[in-house]
């Protein structure tokens, strides 16, 4: 029965308990997603938040409300807000600033990181001069990333020259920020080879990477080159060493996210020199600011990823609150934690592993608890209940951004997540400690590591032996549906005190909205038939679900990513049908690469394409000089970058590449990029892959649906 004075739908004396420092971090990375969502006019959302946060006096119990302080409370929100969107808005436009050339040029630049993909090695410059052919020097404080194949010897700190086909990055493409690049002031891209690099003055590296460097030096000097790569991985979470199997393989069981170093290695190693500290009984005064010390030079180490950067903050945070002997609140450490790293960069608010990192540390908070009360009622130990509820907690909180990110998530994470990332975290303990006493004392480095990889071996050993690839969840995307189910996550914990009812119906009501959102998302809902235009940096592709399966056209040389998350993602492990539009070489190259992700029952190639149907004996290869059955149409080659369908009386002209002088008229053109030549064709809708200046364009929106509706087509997720 509720009693006098309370409220009709919540429990106490209010909805929820509250925290400035919580409304703060939110208000200030609000900020920041209306800047890069409207540009200065996110500005107008500062007012607006100021405004609303005026109605903070329904928080306050009857007869305490102090309208002068929530009032000021409002005008500090509305500055934080304001503080993020500049600070957003700063970063984009001196990124953005940096001048862009492009095209073939020499480039002299500092060597300031060595990196690792599966098939070559990245290198990071700075201080950089570009020569035109024609002599002209044009100099940027921007960095370029060089992805050098055969890999490349060089000394860091070094003056390098080198000839490259050089692009730059936007801070906006493909419908997202490109926060990895602008936090790392990584401006320019290019490829070149081994034998390109010229040094024209020896230099010394920063002490960051040439700690990094000792470390790589004594691990692979001193263990296997596996168990070497695994233990750098996991000490500084560069798995760019590994082999590329095997990562995969930790992706697919997801617990990948062990190579990223975050709050299990930041804990592991704060709790062990907090304990030494303890032990030696030193003063907070003397032991904060040395253990500050250690784990900035760790977090740099790392090369600041960001999330050592939030684990870092957060160690900081406890560490002061604990000397300072204040109460620790895990929500405002983890607001705290945001809002520092958001001050450091405002564009980590767009970095997967941030958000990640975030959303399992708020998951934890929010959902361990009632699920480890909910598993003890129903008779689970209680050592048991609050490792699942810890381990289903942080699961939950991620798997939105996994799919919408990655494309998958892993269906047998949690298993492993139990099981697995104990065994790991008791092993980093001991690797970190050895590989700490083999830096210092090298000449034993063989002897103190022999341990930990005997360890190592001994905890990746079941990881290898399965293949957890058919486990994988995926085929779908949240996009703004994600904010749905954080509030279901919200409501389902007991942070808001809500009464039994009112929390019930809001479940429900939010559950519905979900489901409504995802179809609405996900299937071509309105349409009588619809198809997908997909693009990255790694490849073009579109992609038709039909009654016969699913057909794809893509561009040349896809790369594996790109079809790897294409085919994850969409949830495709069978094409009914494939084209790609591209030189018969290039096609030769790219359909092994798709045949590594998913099966494809025909392939079409142009009848005047030198193309060997012979190479490929689970693939049916059909040379079309004519019409041909296509994704539920008709389609004819034009060339072989060029694709003519009939998509259920809706002429669509396809050009991948160079396309032929003359051109019949359409009425959907899709390109890579506009020209005069496509132009001619008439279309009466045209969407394009790379920039087109206010047109329907992948790189301006993200993914474009396509779909016809009584022989009318329309162009979803464009301007």
């Amino acid at each position: 029965m509720r009693k006098e004075g309370e409220h009709l739908l919540y429990r106490g004396k209010r909805a929820f308990n509250f925290r400035p420092l919580l409304f703060l971090a939110c208000a200030f990375g609000l900020g920041i997603a209306a800047a890069c969502a409207f540009g200065v006019h996110g500005l107008w959302l500062a007012l607006a938040l100021a405004a609303a946060a005026a109605l903070l006096p329904l928080c306050f119990p009857s007869g305490r409300k102090k309208p002068a302080g929530v009032l000021l409370f409002a005008l500090v929100l509305g500055v934080a807000c304001a503080a993020g969107s500049l600070a957003c808005g700063m970063r984009l436009s001196r990124f953005e600033a940096y001048p862009a050339p492009q095209g073939e040029l020499t480039v002299v630049g500092t060597l300031e990181e060595v990196g690792r993909t599966e098939k070559t090695t990245s290198l990071t410059f700075g201080d950089l001069l570009f020569y035109t052919p024609e002599g002209e020097a044009v100099a940027s404080a921007a960095r370029i990333r060089v992805y050098a194949y055969g890999g490349a010897d060089l000394p860091l700190g070094a003056r390098i020259a080198f000839d490259a086909e050089v692009t730059a990055y936007d801070s906006l493409s493909y419908g997202r920020v490109n926060a990895s690049y602008i936090i790392e002031d990584v401006r320019y891209t290019a490829f070149a080879s081994r034998g390109d690099f010229r040094v024209l003055q020896e230099g010394a590296p920063g002490i960051f990477e040439a700690a990094n460097a000792y470390l790589q030096d004594i691990l692979f000097d001193n263990m296997e080159e596996e168990n070497a790569a695994l233990a750098f991985a996991l000490l500084t979470g560069n798995s760019g060493w590994m082999d590329g199997d095997v990562l995969q393989n930790f992706r697919y069981g997801g617990i990948a996210h062990i190579f990223a170093v975050s709050g299990m290695n930041f804990a592991i190693v704060y709790a062990a020199l907090i304990f030494v500290c303890k032990k030696l009984r030193l003063r907070p005064w003397l032991y904060v600011p040395l253990i500050a010390a250690v784990l900035i030079l760790y977090a740099g180490v790392c090369g600041f990823a960001p999330s050592a950067v939030r684990a870092l903050a957060m160690c900081l945070v406890l560490m002061l609150m604990e000397a300072g002997g204040f109460a620790y609140d895990r929500v405002t450490s983890v607001s705290a934690a945001f809002l520092a790293v958001l001050l450091i960069h405002p564009l980590y608010l767009f970095s997967v592993g941030f958000q990640l990192s975030v959303a399992a540390a708020a998951g934890i908070i929010v959902l361990a608890a009632p699920l480890s009360r909910l598993l003890c009622r129903i008779r689970f130990p209680k050592g048991a209940s609050d490792a699942l509820g810890v381990a289903v907690s942080a699961q939950a909180a991620a798997f939105p951004i996994l799919i919408d990110c990655f494309g998958y998530t892993s269906g047998f994470g949690l298993v492993l997540n139990l099981v697995f990332v104990p065994l790991v975290s008791a092993a980093y303990g001991v690797l970190f400690v050895f590989a700490l006493l083999a830096c210092i004392l090298p000449f034993a480095a063989g002897v103190l590591l022999f341990i930990p990889e005997y360890l190592l071996r001994v905890c990746i050993f079941p990881v290898l032996a399965l293949d957890f690839r058919f486990w994988l969840i995926g085929g779908f995307t949240f996009g703004g549906c994600m904010l749905l189910w954080y509030l279901i996550c919200l409501f389902l914990s007991g942070k808001v005190n809500l009464r039994p009812l009112p929390r019930a119906l809001a479940c429900l009501l939010l559950g519905g909205a979900l489901v409504a959102g995802m179809c609405l998302t996900n299937l071509p809902v309105g349409y009588d038939a619809a198809f997908t235009l997909i693009a990255d940096y790694g490849g073009q592709a579109l992609l038709v679900r039909h009654e016969g399966g699913v057909s794809l056209v893509a561009s040349g040389r896809p790369s594996s990513d790109f079809l790897e998350k294409l085919c994850l993602r969409e949830g495709v492990d069978r094409f009914a049908e494939v084209i790609f539009l591209a030189p018969a070489y290039e096609v030769n190259a790219a359909l092994p690469i798709l045949l590594q992700y998913a099966e494809a029952d025909v392939l079409y190639v142009a009848e005047e394409a030198d193309f060997s149907p012979a190479l490929f004996r689970t693939v049916e290869v059909r040379a079309e000089g004519g019409g041909f059955p296509f994704g539920g149409g008709e389609a004819a080659f034009l060339n072989e970058e060029t694709l003519y369908w009939d998509f259920g009386g809706a002429r669509v002209l396809i050009s991948m590449g160079e396309a032929p002088e003359r051109l019949p008229q359409c009425d959907l053109l899709i390109a890579q990029g506009e020209s005069e030549a496509l132009a001619a064709c008439a279309p009466a809708l045209e969407a394009y892959f790379g920039k087109a200046e206010g047109k329907p364009s992948v790189y301006a929106s993200g993914d474009l649906q396509i779909g016809r509706k009584g022989g009318i087509i329309t162009i979803k997720g464009g301007p």
